[in-house]
């Protein structure tokens, strides 16, 4: 619980201690190239500012220190203005990627699937910003045709773009992608509103 004196001052910024995922293809630059000191290896994903129960967010500093973000928010809902009103959720998730390997091809769904068969939760659609990427960096998304679950693992169905730095892409729900190795990027998963 926010003590009385902490919910009368919603002025004082605070920043956020990130939560760490060691994934099998993650890598070291996280650490190595921006100071995330996690003790984790691989580190493949720092969840920046995250009030998901899968990562959460707390506070480093200030009134709020060693307060998950969700719980701030569950007390102070005025941070997050007069238009969202979520018990304490926040409707983006800022996620800091280190993809030395390969990831598995992902399919983000709509809103209507998530909630049916993922505890209630929102699709997903992102934002990716890349910070920085291999020459060969490359992105695998969407088919180029529709597939049976016979002919969903050819390599051929699926588009492949290269991209570089400083590229920033959205990407709808229901769409499948896969990142390829040496890529790092700022990727923000917006929750619809």
């Amino acid at each position: 619980m926010i003590s009385k004196n902490i919910r009368s001052n919603n002025n004082q910024p605070f920043l956020l201690r990130p939560a760490g995922k060691d994934y099998l293809w993650g890598g070291r630059r996280l650490n190595d190239d921006f100071s995330k000191g996690m003790d984790l290896y691989p580190l493949a994903e720092t969840w920046e500012c995250s009030t998901h129960p899968d990562g959460l967010s707390v506070a480093a500093n200030g009134m709020f220190e060693g307060i998950s973000l969700d719980k701030i928010l569950k007390q102070r809902p005025d941070f997050l203005g007069k238009r969202w009103s979520a018990g304490g959720m926040l409707p983006v998730l800022v996620k800091l990627i280190d993809a030395d390997k390969d990831l598995s091809i992902q399919v983000h769904p709509d809103d209507a699937y998530a909630r049916r068969n993922e505890n209630g939760q929102s699709g997903k659609t992102e934002l990716w910003y890349v910070l920085d990427a291999c020459k060969d960096a490359q992105l695998v998304y969407g088919l180029h045709h529709d597939v049976s679950k016979e002919t969903v693992q050819l390599k051929n169905i699926y588009r492949r773009f290269r991209f570089r730095k400083t590229m920033c892409f959205m990407w709808k729900r229901e769409r499948s992608m896969r990142l390829g190795p040496e890529s790092c990027w700022r990727r923000s998963s917006r929750i619809p509103i």
